[in-house]
């Protein structure tokens, strides 16, 4: 409901495992101290917002288990606080998004704080769940590559992938 908005010192709102419905409401973002963002195991559709960036304190942003759709949002790689991204069993699709800028092993750690570096900008990511979902195209050493150096868990199972194992 609209009225959660109003909390404006919420850091930290769960609302796992319901049976929310529609998509995730825009003015979510007016709740600017949220560390915490869970609104895994529901029935939400629609895509993931890019406007999701301007949650720029938060930490822990677990969408599972509903049945968003579209591409996974670059606008993640403005998010530079995040811990824990868990997108896993939705229904996205497409690529794993990569920054635009080359990242070579030496340079994974330089120019903090630059979304063209893609997962490499997110260097306290220590767990990122996109198990479950359509994504296609290969595990790229761009990817690879940019992920943290931080990074405990990654979960890619039954997605559509193809290629060989990066090393």
């Amino acid at each position: 409901p609209e009225s959660i908005l109003y909390m404006k010192h919420l850091d930290a709102l769960f609302l796992q495992s319901n049976k929310l419905q529609g998509k995730i409401p825009l003015e979510i973002v007016k709740l600017s101290r949220l560390l915490f963002l869970d609104i895994g195991g529901n029935d939400l559709t629609g895509p993931v917002p890019p406007e999701v960036q301007e949650l720029d304190k938060l930490m822990f942003l677990h969408l599972d288990e509903n049945f968003l759709t579209g591409t996974i949002p670059t606008e993640l790689f403005r998010m530079t606080r995040l811990e824990s991204v868990r997108l896993m069993t939705n229904r996205l699709q497409g690529r794993i998004p990569v920054g635009t800028k080359s990242i070579s092993s030496s340079s994974s750690r330089q120019g903090v704080n630059d979304p063209s570096r893609g997962w490499a900008n997110m260097h306290r990511l220590t767990c990122l769940t996109l198990d479950e979902n359509r994504i296609t195209g290969t595990l790229s050493s761009q990817f690879i590559l940019e992920l943290s150096e931080s990074l405990e868990m990654l979960g890619l199972s039954s997605n559509q992938l193809k290629g060989t194992i990066p090393t």
